[in-house]
């Protein structure tokens, strides 16, 4: 079952590939030594190094901002970066921890990130389209509209994290499986049916 964390992930490759930049969430570089890997491998810039992206979603404690000297924000970045950064820069690639919060709270190395691709999404459609705009505004637009979708697919995925939590605790039993659009369409009463449909209701209501 698709998880809240592949939501996002999904969702931010949507993005970067919405707006030209190659990624892929599927064959992702392994550390040299262990089975440990990111999320998301892409590459903004031919010119630059290919970047590997690990995306983390944390539920800030309520009224509790700040955990000594750092943020929460701070240490999740900063144990994403122990436990990777320093295989991927041995191995010749560039590691981003793309650090969100459950409150729309993102790092501001994920906002950097974030920025970073969207003038490069920008510099692609100046480069093939003539859209009238001059580069600085251009550039503006593609800001918000990264940040806009990125924020969509956060929400898309914390929704999908509740759902299935509440699903998971207070779901009825199964019995004989979800009844089909044959049944509803088979003339049986709705006030016969159960909505997961027993052998038992199923068969009395034929």
């Amino acid at each position: 079952m698709k998880t809240g964390h592949d939501s996002i992930v999904e969702g931010l490759c949507k993005v970067l590939w919405y707006g030209g930049v190659p990624c892929s969430a599927r064959n992702i570089p392994t550390h040299a030594t262990t089975n440990h890997c990111g999320d998301v491998h892409t590459k903004l810039s031919r010119a630059q190094k290919s970047e590997v992206l690990d995306v983390t979603c944390y539920t800030p404690p309520a009224l509790l901002p700040v955990q000594g000297n750092c943020t929460m924000e701070e240490n999740v970045h900063k144990g994403k970066m122990e436990k990777h950064s320093g295989a991927y820069t041995g191995m010749g690639f560039h590691f981003v921890p793309v650090v969100t919060s459950t409150l729309g709270k993102l790092h501001p190395e994920t906002v950097r990130f974030g920025t970073i691709a969207a003038v490069n999404i920008a510099r692609r459609e100046a480069a093939f389209y003539n859209s009238g705009y001059k580069f600085a505004r251009l550039v503006d637009m593609k800001v918000e509209w990264v940040f806009a979708r990125l924020g969509v697919e956060i929400a898309r995925g914390m929704a999908r994290r509740a759902c299935g939590l509440h699903f998971a605790r207070h779901a009825p039993p199964r019995q004989s499986g979800w009844l089909t659009q044959e049944d509803l369409d088979g003339g049986r009463d709705w006030g016969a049916l159960d909505a997961v449909g027993s052998q038992g209701s199923a068969a009395g209501a034929a």
